[in-house]
């Protein structure tokens, strides 16, 4: 049986559509790409490890995580009630907005030190008064 990619991935970059295989089609792997946050806190109180936060063009974060049962887990969170430590998964979920917030802080330093050479800057002088 072969699979195929959605329409949209069709006209994807060849890194979006490796990045779609990787999230759906691997089901052997033990990393997964989750956009939802509660999951990832939900996979990181149950073991799994937080490999990378990646955002994309569109402002959108993206959680990987490995593990050995995450894909089991990941369809407990799915299809049925799991039970998790509420003060962890608070904290986890603290964590992981904490990292969503610097990697925006970085992306909002990062354009902001994009100058335009095109024009000379201008340099402002003051004095001390004494």
């Amino acid at each position: 049986m072969s699979r195929k990619l959605p329409p949209a991935a069709k006209t994807q970059t060849p890194e979006r559509v490796a990045s779609m295989q990787r999230k759906y089609f691997l089901e052997t792997s033990t990393e997964i790409i989750t956009n939802d946050v509660y999951l990832a806190a939900y996979l990181m109180c149950e073991g799994c490890i937080l490999e990378q936060i990646e955002k994309n063009d569109r402002k959108r974060v993206s959680f990987i995580l490995s593990g050995d049962d995450i894909r089991i887990l990941r369809e407990d969170f799915r299809v049925s009630t799991v039970r998790v430590s509420m003060p962890l998964f608070r904290d986890t979920l603290i964590c992981l907005r904490r990292r969503m917030d610097e990697i925006q802080q970085r992306s909002i330093a990062h354009a902001s030190t994009r100058l335009d050479t095109s024009e000379p800057t201008q340099t402002v002088q003051t004095h001390a008064h004494a």
